[in-house]
């Protein structure tokens, strides 16, 4: 009777984080790296395939996830989705997400109005406390998100009104400026047909942006693109093959205008590859087999060498993953991994480390569900690939809301 109010309430739930776009306004350049078994934790703390299946047809819900991938640092995964018509063709949308891996991010939020159907046109953006840092744009889109077909290209200008408002008060004084305010470029396709085929695409480009700081003279400088690609065909009742593609690539650049021997320049580049394969017998039982690779890069060069660091991590693994019904409220998921890691690191003029080594993890959980709706997963990851020591390795908790 009151599911309506599921949904302000998770917006208010989320409402004070701070919110960035998907330019997350970080222009600093720090030396980023992954631990030698990130790519082997982050695939352990993947949802289940049915879990995907179902959030990629849903107009709204919530999909979080948090994990270990050392004593220091989280995994941390967070997305809402809230779509509710308001009258005929007239809409509102909500979107929250947040994708902490190698670094914390800010969380991106994004409200949209929207108007028509099955074409549309939207007004989309957030506010911010500080008004220099709202965003506003548009977009043009077919259909909705949870319908077989549904696309959407939109333009988004970040940090829109920063020089107007950027002004001093008793509390601010002015620092920096926009030459080239960020603006961020998407397109989102959901293509379903008969539960056969299913590809989900969500690509952006964040173009050029430059703000200077006025005191000492220096030219900061962002350009990235992120791109997300979920494929998969056959029958989910029987047998499903498929594809997932993940990547993110950030260059920034600082200019001393002053003294160019401190100008410094950074490339991150972060991509996963998946190639998978499920079969299905009786019970619901479901077996998944499959290949990944992951590379991860960070490389930051100075004028003078002084700061330079160069991190590269690579690694390939083949898995499987085991999911038994036991009850009519939970299930077991087991999983397997192995694979080769590859990896290097220099800084400045130290030698550089290297290390090639093969890993091995499992895993054991539990699903807990509440009418194929709401669902938690708990889960325990170790490492098989050594008998000293400690074997644990971590684990993660999972939750999952459809509304």
């Amino acid at each position: 009777m009151y599911r309506w109010l599921y949904p302000i309430f998770l917006l208010l739930f989320y409402w004070p984080t701070p919110s960035q776009a998907w330019f997350d306004g970080d222009y600093e350049i720090k030396n980023h790296y992954l631990g030698t078994e990130n790519f082997f934790d982050l695939k352990a703390y993947q949802p289940p395939l049915s879990w995907q299946r179902e959030w990629n047809q849903s107009p709204s819900g919530m999909m979080a996830t948090v994990g270990s991938l050392s004593m220091e640092r989280f995994y941390i995964f967070q997305q809402l989705r809230l779509s509710q018509p308001i009258v005929h063709n007239l809409g509102i949308n909500y979107e929250y997400l947040e994708d902490s891996i190698y670094k914390p991010s800010p969380a991106f939020q994004e409200a949209s109005f929207w108007y028509g159907a099955p074409w549309n046109a939207a007004i989309i953006g957030f506010p911010a406390h500080n008004k220099r840092l709202g965003h506003m744009g548009a977009a043009l889109g077919y259909g909705q998100r949870g319908q077989p077909l549904y696309f959407r290209a939109s333009r988004l200008s970040q940090n829109a009104l920063y020089n107007e408002k950027n002004v001093p008060d008793y509390a601010h004084q002015v620092e920096d400026k926009y030459v080239t305010t960020p603006v961020a470029y998407r397109v989102e396709l959901s293509w379903v047909l008969e539960s056969i085929v299913s590809i989900q695409l969500d690509y952006s480009k964040d173009q050029s942006s430059e703000l200077e700081i006025i005191e000492p003279k220096i030219a900061k400088t962002h350009r990235g693109s992120k791109v997300d690609l979920f494929a998969e065909w056959g029958d989910p009742r029987e047998s499903t093959w498929g594809v997932v593609v993940k990547q993110k690539r950030d260059l920034k650049g600082h200019r001393y205008r002053r003294d160019p021997r401190l100008n410094e320049d950074q490339i991150i580049h972060f991509q996963w590859s998946e190639f998978f394969h499920q079969l299905v017998w009786a019970e619901d039982s479901t077996l998944t087999i499959g290949v990944q690779q992951g590379d991860f890069s960070s490389n930051r060069s100075q004028g003078d060498f002084e700061n330079d660091f160069n991190h590269h991590l690579k690694t390939t693994q083949a898995f499987g993953k085991l999911q038994l019904p036991n009850d009519s409220s939970s299930e077991f998921l087991f999983s397997l991994q192995a694979g080769k890691i590859k990896k290097q690191v220099q800084e400045a003029f130290n030698e550089a480390e290297k290390e090639n080594s093969v890993q091995v993890k499992g895993s054991a959980g539990l699903i807990l569900f509440v009418q194929d709706q709401y669902r938690v997963y708990l889960n325990s990851t170790w490492d098989l690939d050594t008998f000293s020591g400690r074997q644990w390795d971590g684990g993660n908790l999972m939750v999952q809301f459809l509304f």
